[in-house]
């Protein structure tokens, strides 16, 4: 294959993985899935001038800062008390997995852009200058560590993720209520014009009736020129007249109970795209919630 088709082949593969890749984040930039894999290793801790054997792990996904107030706050759960200094020290936690429980736990956290997270340090202490006595239990106890740490992490996404969930679920009942009044509203308009229809056919009947009484009044007049029936004949046509009038008004009253009920007929349709949209929103918010909650059971 020539060197210029390798290329836009290459292209091509490298274009169609784009869309997957930008499915696998929230809207809000967390990726959805786990895939990394937590490893535990050895790296010394500086206290001031002494230095410690310790462990570190890696946090993903939070700032340096966050980091170590989730380990700060895990340490509590387990009875200890932090103080915040450089390193930060904890002490009186009981460690799951050990022997016997260090007196002190130093910890420091700094960003490894090479690892692609923040990488924290911890050290199991007698006191600022010497370790505790090792035991087997240290790898063990550091990984769950992390563990806890990093699901601390993807647990504060889970609850942001539920308080949109929350949010977007309000606005798709406000969405659907408002559909229902553009419904409603609607529907009352066209209540509106056929009251006015219905008038209106009314009074194009009483015209009538009143047409053909003057009809016969006036071909009665024609045989028998009687002033009781010409007298009948003015009366007949001042009522036809005011018919005339009311009829007239009935048809600005079409007029515009038409141009209302229109108005009502086009909400219709934007209210129902606007509720679509909040529903197809929290649809995908509620998807991207699952995932993030799977993504907090996969760390291990």
């Amino acid at each position: 294959m020539a060197p210029r088709t390798l290329l836009f082949s290459a292209f091509l593969l490298t274009a169609s993985a784009l869309p997957l890749l930008a499915q696998d984040k929230t809207a809000t930039g967390y990726t959805m899935d786990w895939t990394r894999t937590l490893q535990e290793r050895s790296d010394p801790l500086m206290n001031a001038k002494h230095t410690l054997k310790g462990w570190s792990f890696m946090v993903y996904e939070c700032s340096a800062g966050e980091a170590m107030g989730h380990w700060k706050n895990y340490m509590e759960k387990l009875g200890g008390t932090s103080k915040s200094s450089k390193p930060t020290r904890v002490s009186g936690a009981a460690i799951p997995g050990l022997t016997s429980n260090p007196l002190i736990v130093f910890a420091n956290a700094k960003k490894d852009a090479a690892a692609g997270g923040v990488r924290m340090v911890v050290a199991f202490a007698l006191n600022d200058t010497t370790n505790m006595p090792e035991e087997p239990g240290w790898g063990a106890a550091v990984h769950d560590m992390a563990v806890q740490v990093n699901r601390a992490v993807v647990q504060e996404q889970v609850a942001e993720q539920e308080k949109r969930l929350k949010k977007i679920s309000g606005e798709v009942k406000d969405a659907q209520k408002e559909e229902a009044k553009a419904a409603e509203r609607a529907g009352d308009a066209g209540n509106d014009l056929q009251k006015v229809n219905e008038q209106q056919a009314k009074l194009a009947r009483k015209q009538a009736d009143l047409q053909r009484d003057l009809n016969k009044l006036q071909e009665k007049y024609r045989i028998k020129a009687d002033p009781k029936t010409l007298e009948k004949i003015a009366k007949t046509q001042q009522r036809i007249a005011e018919v005339e009038k009311d009829m007239a008004k009935k048809q600005e009253a079409e007029s515009e109970a038409q141009e209302h009920k229109n108005k009502h007929d086009e909400q219709i349709p934007e209210a129902q795209k606007h509720k679509e949209k909040h529903e197809s929103e929290k649809e995908r918010v509620n998807r991207e919630l699952e995932a993030l909650k799977r993504k907090l059971e996969a760390i291990r």
